[in-house]
């Protein structure tokens, strides 16, 4: 995944050599494990580089198993928000400290985040919930399956799942007709 700003060009890929505590890893200037996740547990790293102006930082950014490197991130000014299963974490890109890290509790696991005005729309595979901008859960919406496509809108999401039924919701979380 690429996101470039004014200030900021970032390039988020899925680490898989990357093992917990291990001296065999690629070189980061920065590891982030803000859920102090061990070699036992099941986690995956992304690894974040973050060029600008002032020079290029890498990042891996340690988190739950059901991790994805597409639609997993936002960046807004210098703060980069990344999801990583169901937990959310927010990254300061002048200093590389994490600012907010959030499990969100989403039943299933989750695969995109998408900024919208007054929060976020994270999709998940079982439900797609609204956020505000504290990570708040604002509403959720779930289906008859699991979904598997969605389209974010202005005014509405567009979803689907395996049992072939589509749905339309609007940004307060009501299906539409």
């Amino acid at each position: 995944m690429y996101l470039e700003n004014e200030n900021y060009q970032v390039e988020i890929k899925m680490d898989s050599t990357y093992t917990v505590d291990s001296a065999d890893n690629k070189r980061y200037d920065i590891i982030l494990n803000p859920q102090t996740l061990t070699r036992t547990d099941y986690a995956t790293t992304l690894s974040i580089c973050i060029s600008s102006s002032s020079g290029t930082t890498s990042i891996a950014l340690i988190g739950g198993y059901f991790s994805s490197d597409n639609n997993c991130a936002v960046l807004q000014s210098n703060v980069l928000t990344v999801l990583q299963g169901d937990v959310i974490t927010q990254i300061d890109l002048t200093n590389g400290l994490v600012l907010t890290m959030k499990k969100l509790g989403m039943f299933g696991g989750s695969y995109s985040i998408h900024p919208i005005i007054d929060g976020y729309i994270v999709c998940g595979e079982i439900e797609v919930i609204r956020l505000d901008l504290s990570f708040q859960r604002v509403w959720s919406f779930g289906g008859a399956d699991a979904f598997i496509n969605h389209e974010i809108h202005d005014d509405m999401i567009r979803i689907s799942d395996y049992e072939g039924n589509e749905y339309k919701i609007d940004m307060n979380g009501k299906l539409l007709d």
